[in-house]
């Protein structure tokens, strides 16, 4: 990224985040609502003011399976893998999800993600997709949602 943009980030930086190790979580938080994903430079811009190396940002950034380190494409689907939800369900729709996906992630229509629990066990399993849950998915259901997404 070109030194102007860098240049703008870090006087974000300044402004919201003070210069303390406990704003790295935070200030991940605010560089994907900013760019969709934690670009690479920016993690560096983040490190480079809070004064932490860019290996422990960027171990934190894929700590965190909120924080997306790639761009996502055009869908996010997530599946629940908590144990609620994988009892009742969710292994069998993981395992639906990466076949039917299979043709789309590759072309960039959608980013597959599991989350190891979404609290939402009374209606479990449940699949997140672009931001609205849904409870109780069935196979059959999934299998619709897959389409849906994938136009």
């Amino acid at each position: 990224m070109n030194r102007e943009v860098r240049n703008e980030l870090r006087a974000r930086l300044r402004q919201k985040f003070p210069r303390s190790r406990g704003q790295l979580l935070p200030a991940l938080h605010f560089l994907q609502h900013e760019y969709g994903h934690l670009p690479d430079w920016a993690m560096e811009v983040v490190g480079w003011h809070l004064g932490i190396p860019s290996s422990e940002v960027y171990g934190a950034a894929t700590s965190y399976t909120e924080l997306r380190i790639s761009p996502p494409a055009k869908h996010i689907v997530r599946v629940c893998t908590g144990l609620s939800c994988w009892v009742n369900g969710g292994r069998q729709l993981m395992e639906e999800t990466h076949a039917a996906l299979t043709n789309n992630i590759t072309n960039g229509n959608v980013t597959l993600e599991e989350t190891p629990c979404a609290y939402m066990c009374g209606v479990a399993p449940v699949v997140e997709v672009d931001g609205a849950w849904r409870g109780r998915v069935t196979p059959e259901a999934f299998t619709s949602i897959v389409h849906e997404v994938s136009r």
